[in-house]
């Protein structure tokens, strides 16, 4: 299985705009362009996601589905995934990816959680990964997802993306 682990693209601050849930945070119009790049990224190099699993939080939600609609023939099917919000067990998560039965999996979530659960199914959490909003890392498993049984393929920056889509 190749899992594509996505943080959020760009959010309105916590405190503009009325906003004064962290949970309610939308994108901003450049994180909205993010979320399209990066579908356009993957589209280009050749990425077919199965599914599309995303965090309940507003800014996930918004990625995830951003991408969907700008993906066009073949976009992936979204759907919310409370396991994926800030602080979730990466064991319960891990129960949940296994479910999927899918060859390409892509998960839209947060920062720490997401740049934890990259070192974790390669070997450690504190391996120091740091996924940037709207980066991208690629995981491939030989058999079933479990800590330790990945490999990182790729990782990306949302400038690399840019260069990607523009070039």
């Amino acid at each position: 299985m190749h899992l594509y682990v996505i943080r959020h693209a760009e959010a309105v601050p916590l405190g503009e705009q009325g906003i004064s849930e962290d949970e309610s945070r939308p994108l901003t119009e450049a994180g909205h362009a993010q979320s399209r790049v990066i579908a356009d990224s993957l589209k280009k190099i050749g990425v077919r996601l199965d599914r599309l699993l995303t965090s309940p939080l507003v800014r996930a939600r918004q990625t995830a589905e951003t991408m969907r609609q700008h993906w066009g023939e073949g976009a992936p099917n979204v759907l919310v995934c409370d396991l994926l919000a800030p602080g979730a067990k990466k064991r319960e998560l891990l129960e949940r990816l296994r479910e999927q039965h899918v060859d390409s999996l892509g998960i839209v979530g947060h920062n720490p959680d997401l740049s934890e659960l990259v070192g974790w199914f390669i070997g450690d959490k504190r391996i120091g990964i740091n996924l940037e909003k709207a980066g991208l890392a690629c995981l491939e498993f030989d058999g079933m997802p479990g800590k330790g049984s990945a490999h990182l393929a790729w990782l990306v920056t949302p400038l690399w993306c840019d260069r990607l889509t523009s070039s």
